[in-house]
This record gives C-alpha cells, sequence and structure tokens, in this order.
C-alpha cells in the first residue's frame, strides 16, 4: 500500500500500482503548471465514499511506495485517467479495469482526451478548447 502525500498533511492510501499509474498522471499535469481536481476513494473498515482536493503545482506533493518494485504501466489505464483528469469533475482513481459508470469510461476514452489535447491547442494556439458536434 503507497501514500499520496498532499500539502504535507493530508494523506491518501492506494494500493503501489494505481498510486505509480496516477502519479505519472499527476506529475504529467504539474509540469505544465496545470491545476486540476483529483477524487480518492475512501479506504479503512468504514470508508465509504471519496474525497477530493484540488492539485495545483503551488502545493507540494510526494508519493510513497511500499514496494522499490515498480511493475510495467499501462498505457490504456494511463490514458484513460489522463481524459479523466481534463474532464469537469477532475481525476476519479478508478481500477485499471475500469470500474465505475459505464458513461465516466467510453472505448473511446483515450481518442477522446487526443482529440481534446489537440482541440486545446487549436490552430490559433489560443488553448481554447473545440467542441465536437456530437458533444454539443
Amino acid at each position: 500500500m503507497g501514500t499520496l502525500i498532499y500539502g504535507g498533511s493530508s494523506r491518501f492510501d492506494l494500493d503501489d500500482r494505481t498510486l505509480e499509474h496516477v502519479k505519472v498522471v499527476v506529475v504529467a499535469r504539474l509540469r505544465k503548471r496545470e491545476s486540476f481536481m483529483l477524487s480518492l476513494p475512501q479506504r479503512g473498515p468504514f470508508a465509504v465514499g471519496s474525497s477530493s482536493v484540488w492539485i495545483s503545482p503551488d502545493v507540494p506533493i510526494g508519493f510513497q511506495f511500499s514496494s522499490s518494485r515498480a511493475g510495467p504501466l499501462s498505457r490504456r489505464w494511463i490514458q484513460a485517467l489522463m481524459a479523466m483528469s481534463y474532464a469537469p469533475g477532475g481525476l476519479a482513481v478508478v481500477p485499471e479495469g475500469g470500474a465505475g459508470p459505464p458513461e465516466s469510461r467510453p472505448d473511446d476514452l483515450p481518442e477522446r482526451a487526443a482529440q481534446y489535447h489537440l482541440s486545446r491547442a487549436g490552430a490559433s494556439g489560443s488553448g481554447e478548447r473545440v467542441l465536437r458536434e456530437d458533444e454539443r
């Protein structure tokens, strides 16, 4: 079991594999100085629901792993998590198999994420997101 430490005092426990994938997404977003909402499941015998935190490049963040051996990363899971991090609700940590409501994990999620990134850059470079016809 690993721990995400945010702001020095907030601690969130996740299994090492999940934390490794979340780390890739969080670091990628913070390198671009982007802020976003992160929702993490509650842990423990009586835990219900989730906690959400606003991730900002101005707040210290740390990742502690219980094992020094990282397994291979899943490109598809990272792509899905990255796409969710750009959604209005932010990044909701879901299991690798994509558990959760079907509307939160469409089969074309990686492709939609790539399209979103391309549309954010736009031809003018304004960063304005352009909605596709099926999103209007």
